[in-house]
């Protein structure tokens, strides 16, 4: 996946986004009040692909979904 835009309270650059956010990531960081668009590819494969918080309190109060593919 990709970072396209960053947006809220901590975004620092005019433009939206930071320079290590470029390239292809399978992580994205966000900081507190902070919201980032991401783009990517399911090629080759349908099902679930799971995308989480990696806070283990986030995780338990909902940021963690499943996006099914068909």
């Amino acid at each position: 996946m990709r970072a396209r835009d960053r947006g809220g309270e901590q975004q620092r650059e005019p433009c939206g986004h930071r320079d290590h956010d470029a390239g292809l990531k399978d992580t994205v960081s966000l900081l507190p009040g902070e919201s980032a668009e991401i783009i990517t590819r399911f090629d080759g494969y349908r099902g679930r692909y799971l995308f989480h918080c990696h806070n283990a309190e986030h995780e338990d109060m909902g940021m963690m979904a499943n996006l099914e593919i068909v």
